[in-house]
């Protein structure tokens, strides 16, 4: 049976997948969803990555390393770019913890557990 409304599949009032006061725009749910997924198996498989990296190319990621910790010295050592990392850090936290708690949210209706 087709649905022959005038929603958008986006907009947030055609979706009965918010939670009730919580408003998820252009469909965003899904992509925070994928977003911690994709990040949650990457940093899981992370450990992984470098070791196989280390040993393949050693002198390419001794380079990385170097880059890496150059990088890291000089936006610690600037109160600006301090700030901007933690600002930017901070959203990204955010981010991640409302895609996880959607996850958590999906899960436990998927279940039943009210």
């Amino acid at each position: 049976m087709t649905d022959h409304t005038n929603h958008n599949p986006n907009d947030s009032a055609a979706s009965h997948d918010n939670v009730r006061g919580e408003e998820e725009p252009d469909g965003r749910a899904g992509r925070n969803r994928d977003f911690a997924q994709r990040a949650g198996q990457f940093a899981k498989n992370l450990p992984g990555l470098i070791d196989d990296q280390l040993r393949q190319h050693p002198y390419r990621a001794l380079a990385v390393v170097g880059l890496a910790a150059t990088a890291a010295g000089v936006v610690l050592s600037s109160r600006v770019l301090r700030a901007v990392l933690t600002t930017a850090m901070t959203a990204v936290a955010l981010d991640v913890g409302r895609a996880l708690l959607g996850q958590a949210r999906s899960q436990i209706r998927g279940n039943g557990i009210h």
